[in-house]
């Protein structure tokens, strides 16, 4: 079986579950992954405040392809990074077996510094192995990631329709701290995805951080056993 590639988001997903992520991967058509109206309305959401952040870094170049293909974006990657430009929007890295498009990486005086922007008003726990990942990935490609960053909105009522304040918070050490156990998650994840379905019992971890959308198919009657 052809080991499959391992993007942040299925890391994220592996980490909450490693059945949801089987699932994910092995069923990517399921009809529990259609998004009904108002979840898509919130990825909509997350994509235009995405696109408002940008405008932070001037100068700034868009890596632009059709997500599946990676050979495309990362040659995009490669070539603005040559070219010196000052940020890359998804900067895209594929690196055995692992992929990452990472929202902003921002040229420094020295190295880079990667930013994950977020829709919310806060930093979140779930938000730091979300970073950690697109950092480990871009290290591994060979970029000098010195600073690692959350981009989040400000509530500000003198904002005017359709504009956004941001803050951006350093959360350099957490990411630090919590890259010792990315080699380990990573194996994980991909022992579970070489076999068969992974059994996990329900728990916590069907609705935290986020609720997955397979809860139905392992909240089964009492005395039903998971298959």
């Amino acid at each position: 079986m052809i080991q499959p590639r391992l993007s942040k988001s299925r890391f994220c997903t592996g980490l909450q579950c490693v059945r949801q992520l089987w699932w994910r991967v092995r069923e990517p058509d399921a009809p529990e992954l259609v998004s009904p109206p108002d979840l898509q309305a919130v990825f909509d959401r997350g994509h235009r405040i995405g696109e408002l952040a940008q405008a932070a870094f001037p100068g700034g170049v868009l890596i632009e392809a059709e997500h599946w293909d990676v050979a495309k974006m990362c040659k995009a990657t490669s070539a603005a990074l040559a070219s010196g430009t000052p940020a890359i929007f998804e900067a895209s890295f594929s690196v055995d077996g692992l992929f990452s498009a990472i929202d902003v990486l921002e040229r420094l005086e020295a190295g880079f510094a990667l930013v994950e922007v977020k829709s919310t008003f806060s930093v979140k726990p779930q938000f730091i192995p979300d970073v950690a990942i697109q950092v480990h990935v871009a290290k591994a490609a060979g970029i000098d990631v010195r600073r690692a960053e959350v981009m989040h909105l400000v509530r500000d009522r003198n904002c005017a329709a359709g504009e956004e304040r941001f803050a951006r918070v350093d959360v350099s050490a957490e990411v630090e701290a919590f890259l010792a156990q990315v080699p380990a998650q990573i194996a994980r994840m991909r022992e579970a995805l070489t076999g068969d379905l992974p059994l996990v019992e329900p728990g916590a971890h069907c609705e935290a951080p986020y609720e997955c959308p397979f809860m139905a198919r392992c909240h089964l009657p009492k005395g039903a056993l998971l298959n």
